[in-house]
């Protein structure tokens, strides 16, 4: 028997206690007794609230409920691990960010080679994994999701430098 996980428990006393707050608020003319229990269930609202948020953060987010980045054209991939039959998890550092966001992507095989097909890429060049469109639905079979792109031409050396 698998376990529940806890961020399972945590979104169920969220439901529960908008849902009495709800019926209390429907009620109309409240007693004494009803805006206490309305007070109190604010607070077990507020605090599962916080709860489930602190659960979350630890955790790699789904790439399909990704919104507020959907559109990214490109990203750096700072470090991958994968999961044989279960998932990809990456963690991708956008443009103008420093910290890296972690994601899960389902397993694919095929989005699995091309992942480290370009990582080897990217090390045989001194270079970085970058994906494309990591937030839009595609065929792994047939797009190229992870690349290394090609080093950066050298500067060109000024005369009478020595």
């Amino acid at each position: 028997m698998s376990s529940i996980d806890p961020l399972t428990w945590v979104f169920a006393v969220v439901v529960l206690a908008a849902a009495a707050l709800a019926l209390i608020a429907v009620r109309g003319a409240l007693s004494v007794r009803l805006r206490c229990g309305a007070v109190v269930l604010a607070a077990v609202l507020m605090a599962a609230g916080y709860g489930g948020l602190t659960e979350l953060m630890a955790r790699p987010k789904p790439a399909t409920l990704e919104w507020v980045r959907g559109y990214v054209d490109t990203v750096k991939v700072a470090a991958s691990h994968l999961r044989e039959n279960e998932a990809i998890y990456l963690w991708l550092l956008f443009d103008g960010e420093t910290e890296p966001r972690a994601y899960r992507l389902p397993w694919s095989m095929e989005t699995a080679r091309q992942l480290r097909d370009a990582q080897r890429t990217a090390e045989r060049r001194n270079g970085e994994v970058r994906m494309k469109s990591p937030f839009r639905k595609r065929n792994a079979k047939t797009d190229t999701i992870f690349h290394a792109p090609p080093r950066p031409p050298l500067p060109a050396k000024t005369a009478g430098a020595s």
